[in-house]
């Protein structure tokens, strides 16, 4: 807003209308990726609240009514109303019989542009302060441009009461409402923290296979951790110390039990080379670059801080990495600044394990051609569902929905159990999901199975099907101090053997 009116008053200053230089202003601040459709709503909110009144009020006091009450002006401004009609409908008629739309369709298009409204009133004032008007043609002009705008919203009822939808259209309103409704399509701004672990590249390449069609702006944001370590403990009390000596220890133990790498950040990577790598895994979806912005934050207390204070800027969805390090029982599965971050995220969040698809410090593209998507018909699997067929559409893939029903134990029955009816909720359940993959695009198959251990039959239905991707819904449920997705999703990501997505509602 203040860049908007200092360049205004320096083309004002300099001979050249203010509103050209606000208008400028707009179209470059209209090409940055920070201004998101919620920071737009409030500056128009503010515009049509505040400003546009203080607008029109002031171009209302110049317009002089008595001179309309001269007759050969009046019907002056008639011939004028009337050639600025006839031009607009005739134009709008003839492209639309061109372009193969209706009749009705032509009428419909020349009465929306036939209403001049905000656009004719501020060139009028224009032309009235450098002198090429008079009082009386301004008046006119403004009068064409009330009249017109008073009259579209009637024409527009009429014409499209008659105008017939094409099966086309009628499909694509019936899309764009879904769209809306839908989970993905509540999304706007995705935040990617990273550090080069590979499992972040493997969810930027993912993130890009969701994003890959529609409209989503994507901040991938490298975390320094150079100072984070040092400045949080050494300002800690004495008490802090101890517990992170501690820690040390424990974490130097468990390290040593297994000789996998810990993938929390890849070492010898600056962060421009890291983010250069980021932004050639989302390009390996064939993303458009064009909404991908870069940046850099340090994390001077420490990592999961910085992460949810940026987190807090508007975004709709958290895209993180896992962590694979070696654990103990007591330890959360992800990573403990990602655990963190699960705790308290101000959004949805996706969480990726690559589960060995990806090396350390390097790109290569996932091959995904199968997809399963473990369901219990819940919200939260509605959403792992949505982005489940989003990646098959992408990606051409083959996404099997999957619902296993528990068999009672042995001890809570003295018959033998019977689960039909419980089969019979599963299929609804996979049924359903299947029909919304299918409205997407995607090539779909289901399957219900019976089970002691609903987590055993996904990873054997995983082994057996050679699936590429497992994409589960879960929520966040804080426990023992820690975020906690549920034993069977938590088994299933550490015993997986192909990528595991999770998605995580809020």
């Amino acid at each position: 807003m203040v860049l908007a009116l200092g360049v205004g008053t320096i083309t004002q200053y300099i001979g050249v209308e203010a509103v050209l230089g606000a208008f400028v202003v707009g179209l470059l601040i209209g090409q940055v990726n920070r201004f998101d459709q919620a920071t737009r709503h409030v500056f128009e909110t503010m515009t049509l609240s505040v400003f546009a009144p203080i607008f029109f009020a002031t171009a209302g006091l110049r317009v002089d009514l008595t001179t309309l009450a001269d007759p050969a002006l009046f019907g002056a401004g008639m011939i004028v109303l009337g050639v600025a009609t006839f031009g607009k409908f005739t134009g709008a008629f003839i492209g639309a019989r061109a372009a193969g739309l209706s009749r009705w369709e032509g009428i419909a298009m020349g009465a929306g542009m036939n209403a001049r409204g905000a656009i004719e009133i501020i060139v009028a004032t224009i032309g009235l302060s450098i002198g090429v008007l008079t009082i009386q043609m301004y008046s006119i002009i403004v009068m064409v441009a009330i009249v017109t705008s008073l009259t579209a919203p009637p024409l527009l009822r009429v014409t499209l009461g008659k105008t017939e939808l094409s099966d086309a259209e009628a499909e694509r309103l019936d899309q764009r409402t879904s769209d809306e409704q839908s989970f993905l399509g509540t999304i706007n701004r995705v935040l990617l923290p990273t550090q080069c672990s590979a499992d972040s590249l493997v969810a930027a390449q993912i993130l890009g296979h969701i994003t890959r069609h529609r409209d989503i702006d994507i901040t991938c944001m490298y975390v320094d951790q150079s100072r984070s370590e040092h400045t949080e403990r050494s300002g800690s009390s004495v008490v802090q110390r101890v517990k992170n000596l501690v820690q040390d220890v424990v974490n130097s133990n468990l390290q040593r039990k297994d000789n996998h790498e810990d993938r929390t950040q890849s070492p010898g990577l600056s962060a421009n080379q890291c983010l250069e790598q980021v932004e050639a895994s989302l390009a390996l979806s064939d993303r458009p670059n064009g909404r991908v912005r870069t940046t850099t934050r340090r994390a001077d207390t420490s990592v999961s801080d910085t992460v949810l204070t940026e987190a807090k800027n508007r975004y709709n969805l958290l895209v993180l990495g896992m962590s694979d390090s070696p654990r103990a029982i007591s330890r959360p599965l992800l990573g403990t600044e990602i655990d963190r971050i699960l705790q308290v995220t101000p959004c949805p969040v996706l969480t990726v394990s690559s589960n060995g698809a990806s090396n350390e410090g390097s790109v290569e593209a996932l091959s995904i051609r199968r997809i399963l998507l473990p369901t219990v018909g819940t919200q939260y699997s509605r959403h792992a569902a949505e982005v489940a067929f989003t990646i098959a559409t992408a990606q051409n893939a083959i996404v099997e929905v999957m619902h296993v029903v528990s068999r009672p134990h042995a001890e809570e029955t003295l018959i033998v159990p019977d689960v039909s009816e419980a089969i019979e909720l599963g299929e609804a359940i996979v049924d359903r999901e299947a029909e919304l993959g299918r409205q997407m695009g995607a090539e779909v198959l289901t399957h219900v199975s019976v089970g002691d251990r609903p987590e055993h039959d996904i990873l054997t239905r995983a082994t057996n099907k050679e699936i590429d991707l497992i994409v589960m819904g879960s929520e966040i449920r804080p426990t023992s101090r820690r975020a906690f997705l549920g034993h069977r999703v938590e088994h299933i990501i550490e015993n997986a053997s192909c990528p595991v997505a999770v998605v995580s509602s809020v």
